[in-house]
């Protein structure tokens, strides 16, 4: 019996001009459904659309969109040798699907890991812009709060180590953020194609501990950036090194498929709702329940 994966990434929806963009674009949508229209959006030489969207009882928005790429025609073929050539009209073209799930009362968004053919995150981000027509939405992702919890129960930090890929790219530094940016300067400046930064006290002494955690959890909103951020530092009476990344939230669905069964998009529509359910408490606990 074949098994395939699908893993979800957890994130918080964030637009400082107006929070409430996700909801009245998503409800803009629902309305389209109903007049029978849907909202085509360009994007890097794609048209993207939400092709399902449900509310449900308890206020989720449960969406499918599809990324249709109307330069390339598709082709499909069978085990017998046998192939056929579709979407040749000018308006057809190979279309691929991202799954998401929103939930307006903490801001959290479940998205499917989909990188390489739907809608991988930096692409998911800017669609979300032009869905809510605001530029400055972003998604965080969540790290697991027990992880969060250890972070602040550091009594002395040693030393913070942060890794970033492509640093040559500036566009996802916020302005705010000068560390940041005079770091990501200077590999720019340099032609580097990575950037490790290490940030230590000398032996015997400490970084300062609000600073020191002040900056870490600012660059947690480069997380998508980063393959490290490792922070090191005593708990009681423990040194303890930690990698904030490998410790984001995420769901992973086995689909065991019967002789015959494909994964469909419905299938994983459908598992949204459970990934999110199976860290509701915590998501709760983190933004709705802080006290």
């Amino acid at each position: 019996m074949p098994t395939r994966k699908v893993k979800f990434d957890f994130y918080t929806f964030n637009c400082p001009t107006d929070q409430n963009a996700l909801v009245k674009a998503l409800e803009n949508e629902i309305n389209l459904r109903k007049e029978g229209d849907v909202n085509n959006i360009e994007l890097f030489g794609f048209v993207c659309r939400i092709w399902e969207i449900e509310k449900t009882s308890e206020g989720f928005y449960i969406c499918n969109v599809e990324k249709i790429n109307v330069l390339d025609e598709a082709n499909i073929g069978d085990l017998q040798a046998e192939r056929m050539t579709v979407a040749t009209n000018p308006d057809q073209g190979p279309l691929f699907d991202t799954a998401f799930l929103y939930n307006p009362k903490n801001e959290v968004v479940v998205l499917q890991r989909n990188s390489r053919l739907g809608l991988g995150y930096k692409s998911f981000v800017s669609y979300l812009s032009k869905l809510t027509k605001k530029e400055d939405c972003d998604l965080e992702i969540i790290i697991d709060p027990k992880v969060i919890v250890k972070l602040d129960k550091m009594d002395m930090v040693k030393k913070i180590e942060y890794s970033v890929s492509n640093p040559t790219n500036l566009d996802f530094a916020k302005e705010q953020n000068r560390g940041m940016n005079g770091d990501l300067e200077l590999a720019k400046k340099l032609l580097g194609s990575s950037l490790n930064v290490v940030i230590g006290s000398q032996r015997g002494s400490h970084l300062s501990l609000d600073e020191a955690k002040k900056k870490v959890k600012s660059l947690l909103g480069f997380s998508e950036n980063m393959s490290n951020i490792i922070v090191r530092g005593q708990i009681d009476e423990d040194m303890e090194s930690i990698n904030l990344i490998k410790h984001k939230v995420t769901y992973e669905e086995k689909f065991k498929l019967k002789k015959e069964e494909k994964l469909t998009v419905v299938k994983v529509v459908e598992t949204l709702p459970k990934a999110y359910k199976f860290h509701e408490v915590n998501l709760n606990r983190m933004y709705i329940n802080k006290s």
